[in-house]
């Protein structure tokens, strides 16, 4: 399992755009697993799923983050 995670990573570094898992995602947001799971439920985030595992490209995230900026300056 370790490998496709670091596969993922080493493909994002080529890239240039970063692959979180769920845990990463959370920590770097400071929520819940629960609130990353309902905001995928709502469509807010658009996981990329691998087998059983989840994860998520990072620029995915931060364009999550300036949409709700910019909403909240409404």
């Amino acid at each position: 399992m370790f490998k496709i995670e670091n596969y993922l990573k080493e493909l994002s570094k080529k890239q240039n755009d970063e692959i979180l898992t769920r845990q990463e995602v959370a920590d770097y947001l400071r929520i819940s697993l629960v609130t990353i799971h309902s905001w995928n439920k709502h469509g807010i985030l658009n996981p990329i799923r691998i087998g059983n595992r989840i994860f998520y490209k990072k620029q995915d995230i931060l364009d999550v983050l300036e949409q709700q900026k910019i909403n909240k300056k409404r």
